[in-house]
């Protein structure tokens, strides 16, 4: 009777340790697939942020030429 309740016991405690396992799993892949989408989104800001840099460079050199010839 005892060793019945001890083996069950055990056996209750292995199956919820399988399901922990499982989850723990489970959150691993959802974290890589979000830190990848967070990594993918990080390089299209950092080209937004290059391609914005470049914009106001050519836009101070406009400028600047424009008020070269006013001058």
């Amino acid at each position: 009777m005892v060793l019945d309740l001890i083996q069950a016991l055990i056996q209750k405690q292995q199956q919820s340790d399988e399901a922990d396992r499982f989850l723990i799993r489970e959150n691993q892949r959802v974290i890589e697939r979000k830190l990848e989408e967070i990594m993918r989104e990080n390089v299209r800001l950092r080209d937004t942020m290059t391609s914005i840099s470049q914009n106001q460079r050519f836009m101070t050199q406009k400028l600047n030429q424009v008020e070269a010839v006013d001058e």
